[in-house]
């Protein structure tokens, strides 16, 4: 009768194996980041990274605006390209026009981990008067009202409308 031997491993095979899961692991999350990325932006909307802006700052009215940085985004390190994206890389602000929220877009940008800002941006025609602006706003948030309260309860104080 033959005897089965336990399979054994070394602690640097152990090593090893647990080096390349950790960048299995930052691959895929830098893979996700970049479709949800691409999503928006294919919707019509912006993005920014750590890298872009440095603050938020908020106005009078209750308006979130973030302060960008004028310098270009620094060449990616080793360990960037190894293990994924530092969080100063990750998206960190989603700016899209109110009418390309769809549900499914927006379970994606809640993927985001980094995240501190979504902006729904309701256009307007620049060249019409105060009053017919205020009046073009206040009908887009009738009519988009139910997903208006989702974005809200979704993000929270995350969510910003902008006009």
């Amino acid at each position: 009768m033959t005897r089965i031997t336990p399979i054994r491993f070394s602690i640097r095979s152990l090593l090893l194996l647990a080096t390349l899961i950790a960048i299995y692991l930052g691959w895929r999350l830098q893979i996700s980041e970049s479709h949800v990325v691409t999503a928006v932006q294919h919707a019509g909307g912006k993005v920014l990274s750590g890298y872009n802006y440095i603050g938020i700052l908020v106005d009078g009215s209750g308006q979130y605006h973030p302060v960008l940085n004028p310098t270009p985004e620094p060449k990616r390190a080793f360990s960037e390209f190894v293990f994924g994206d530092s969080q100063k890389r990750s998206v960190h602000i989603v700016e899209l026009p109110i009418e390309n929220f769809t549900p499914d877009l927006t379970e994606k940008i809640e993927t985001l981990r980094y995240l501190k800002l979504v902006k729904a941006v309701i256009h307007q025609d620049p060249w019409s008067d105060l009053e017919q602006k205020r009046a073009n706003a206040e009908a887009t948030k009738l009519k988009f009202r139910d997903r208006l309260a989702e974005l809200e309860t979704r993000f929270g104080d995350r969510f910003s409308l902008e006009f």
